[in-house]
């Protein structure tokens, strides 16, 4: 009986163990890191065309966060919330705007001017 009752527990911690792998995978290929401290805000456009969750937010170039979400807020006129995480390093300074466009090869970037 004790044989049967250790092989439940190691298939049960092994299951355990698995989801935490899966959670951590996944979150990993959408580019988030979970261990790390992240900024949220929201930013309002009224046009997101070409703009995809995942997409990078830069400051002079450099990455400082992703757009983790978007949806529409207002249908008249139409307008979209966009939700970005920021590294806890970096905060967005007041008077800032966030503009996005796409280069030659058809990847899209937020940037930050301040």
């Amino acid at each position: 009986m004790q044989n049967k009752y250790s092989r439940n527990l190691i298939i049960g911690v092994s299951f355990l163990v698995a989801l935490v792998l899966v959670y951590f995978g996944v979150n990993f290929l959408k580019g988030v890191n979970v261990l790390k401290k992240q900024n949220r805000y929201v930013v309002i456009f009224n046009d997101v065309t070409g703009l995809y969750t995942s997409s990078p937010i830069y400051v002079n170039g450099y990455q400082v966060g992703l757009v983790s979400d978007m949806k529409m807020v207002n249908s008249s006129p139409i307008e979209f919330a966009v939700g970005i995480n920021l590294e806890g390093n970096y905060r967005i300074p007041v008077g800032s705007t966030i503009e996005f466009g796409s280069d030659l090869l058809g990847a899209t970037a937020a940037s930050i001017i301040a």
